[in-house]
């Protein structure tokens, strides 16, 4: 393989890792913005118990994503880190490679500690304000 071939590979992953990175925060942005829209209308239902769990799933939800976002803000540094000691010969490319690589595998290991929380306190908060709001509209109807 040509040194021209893994440079356009590397452009190619960081491309389509920056564009999945700013993809992943639009549908996040929305994603909470849409539940405090559901949250102003559904305020005036009178169902406070209700809302303070959905309340809490959405903070719970939240916090897990913040925390994420710390932890690969810390990851990042970590690899830069070390990058750098590499290209200014404190590390050989192998074991700067190896760091690489349990620095990644940490990473992964831990985003599902933050994935499950996040998703399930979103769907748990943006579900219930949704069965406030249809069944304040059924009970309307009544």
């Amino acid at each position: 393989m040509h040194s021209s071939d893994i440079a356009a590979r590397k452009e190619l992953i960081r491309d389509v890792h920056e564009r999945g990175q700013a993809y992943n925060n639009l549908v996040l942005s929305v994603g909470y913005a849409g539940f405090f829209a559901l949250w102003v209308i559904a305020k005036d239902y009178s169902w406070p118990r209700l809302h303070a769990v959905a309340l809490l799933g959405i903070a719970i939800s939240l916090l897990s994503f913040i925390g994420w976002e710390v932890t690969q803000v810390y990851f990042r540094s970590v690899m830069l880190k070390r990058h750098l000691q590499s290209t200014t010969g404190l590390l050989s490319p192998q074991v700067h490679d190896e760091l690489i690589k349990t620095v990644t595998d940490r990473a992964i290991a831990l985003w599902i500690y933050f994935f499950i929380p996040a998703v399930v306190g979103a769907v748990v908060g943006s579900g219930l304000l949704m069965w406030i709001l249809i069944a304040s509209a059924f009970a309307a109807f009544q």
